[in-house]
């Protein structure tokens, strides 16, 4: 038995963006095109009043764990940590944009819930941000809607079903536990002491070992692809990052020992249990080292302790530093491991990656339009077991890649640029990757379109990049 339509909210226009990150002090913001976002929003209040659209923010919205003194989880800080955001002048023409969007009648803001915002499925938080958007005016709360459960935001377009998914659910590295996070919200509202949260192992690897190395290379959060680019550049110009491994094998183990969400792990042999008792691993380096190479001497990785149809999935640069770190080799070559890049596929909008053909597996026949993000890739493509059509929003966060034709000529200002480890300077035109894009799924006369557009950088116009049409309204 499925949702009839009836049950579903309708639109004429739903658009979808995500993974914004609004967070994090200057300097360490990933964030840069607030004027441009902020004109996109702007430009969705020209449709006709009588047109009900829809603003998807599609996970992320806010970056929680970009904040100073961050946690995997903040629910005691999570309002002043939101207000700081909504001050910062970076971010402050979105929030401004979307304060206007609210207001007008026929608009809905969708906000759902990434790995990076968990905070915003706190009832007090999401009261305190629809007093913010909606500058106190309580009449106008019914606009702005949080999904805050795995299953997405699924709504109509004419008949069409549109589900809008973060896409975190299907990397197991980033899940969300929303049964822990149901109960500590109760405990919290009964009075109840905060006794902590048990992160997933991208959230607790960003805040233990990922931030830490921003301070010093903050482009890590940029680089594309993660563990042929990023971490292999990391390790090439600083081979002591290895040292790294200590912390890394401790949440490696800790979450392998009980289960990401608790359930109980067949794969996991008790050499690597022992690892994940902090006490064990107060111990000097070259001992740590023969038990880390103990764990592994029969060439088992942390990534094929996952079931096999996971192992391949690797959606952000904490899984790709576990991988990489744990291939102890030190013969990388800066030069070298950069040249490497030159076939890489992954910035193609119709790649299939591991996000595309696990939701194309998972998500049902009717829905027409399924719409994604988490990766930061944008992406536009046929669904190959169901029918229908496939979309990932990309990121409006910075996204830097080598291009091809740099490989070749400046290699040595590129290694220049990674060694000072300035975020501002990977600015240039050469170097960072500029989609910021959005996905629209739209009534046109008798057609249902989903399209895949960028706002070009200049004239801050829309770019289509690809369309879809499903015939009949």
């Amino acid at each position: 038995m499925k949702l009839s339509h009836e049950v579903l909210e309708s639109y004429d226009a739903v658009h979808v963006i995500s993974d914004l990150h609004l967070g994090g002090e200057k300097g360490f913001q990933i964030f840069n095109a607030g004027s441009r976002l902020a004109g996109f929003i702007q430009s969705l209040l020209i449709a006709p009043e009588k047109d009900k659209t829809a603003l998807v923010i599609n996970g992320d919205f806010v970056d929680f764990l970009a904040e100073e003194n961050a946690e995997s989880f903040n629910p005691l800080t999570a309002i002043p940590m939101l207000q700081r955001i909504t001050e910062d002048a970076a971010f402050y023409p979105v929030w401004q944009a979307l304060r206007e969007f609210v207001a007008k009648s026929n608009r809905r803001l969708i906000i759902v819930l990434g790995n990076h915002d968990l905070e915003l499925a706190l009832p007090w938080v999401q009261n305190w941000l629809i007093d913010f958007l909606t500058n106190n005016n309580k009449s106008l709360s019914y606009r702005i809607r949080f999904v805050t459960h795995a299953g997405g935001y699924l709504c109509l377009v004419g008949n069409e079903k549109v589900l809008c998914v973060h896409g975190n659910e299907s990397d197991r590295w980033n899940r969300t536990d929303y049964k822990g996070l149901s109960e500590i919200t109760g405990k919290l509202i009964q009075g109840q002491e905060y006794k902590g949260w048990n992160p997933n192992m991208g959230s607790q690897l960003v805040i233990d070992v990922m931030n830490e190395i921003k301070k010093d290379f903050p482009f890590i959060d940029l680089f594309k692809p993660e563990k042929e680019g990023a971490i292999a550049a990391l390790l090439a110009l600083k081979p002591e990052l290895r040292n790294r491994i200590p912390s890394t094998l401790k949440i490696v183990a800790t979450h392998f020992s009980k289960g990401f969400l608790g359930e109980e792990n067949e794969f996991l042999g008790a050499d690597l249990n022992a690892l994940a008792n902090p006490g064990n691993l107060m111990v000097d380096q070259n001992s740590l080292f023969e038990e880390i190479e103990g764990a592994f001497a029969d060439g088992l990785k942390p990534h094929s302790l996952v079931k096999a149809e996971e192992a391949e999935v690797n959606l952000g640069a904490g899984t790709a530093l576990i991988k990489s770190l744990f291939n102890i080799d030190g013969s990388r070559n800066f030069r070298s491991e950069m040249k490497k890049l030159k076939d890489i596929r992954i910035f193609d909008i119709d790649f299939k990656d591991d996000l595309f053909k696990k939701m194309d597996r998972q998500v049902a026949r009717d829905v027409s339009f399924l719409i994604t993000g988490h990766t930061h890739l944008c992406r536009a493509l046929r669904r190959e077991r169901r029918e229908g059509y496939y979309f990932n929003t990309g990121t409006w966060g910075r996204l830097f890649r080598v291009m091809p034709e740099m490989l070749d000529k400046n290699l040595d200002k590129l290694e220049a640029l990674f060694r000072k480890g300035n975020l501002d300077d990977f600015d240039a035109p050469e170097w960072v990757w500029d989609q910021k894009t959005v996905v629209s799924v739209m009534k046109q006369e008798n057609e249902i379109v989903g399209i895949l557009q960028k706002i070009d950088s200049s004239s801050k116009q829309l770019v289509e990049l690809q369309r879809f049409t499903k015939r009949g309204v």
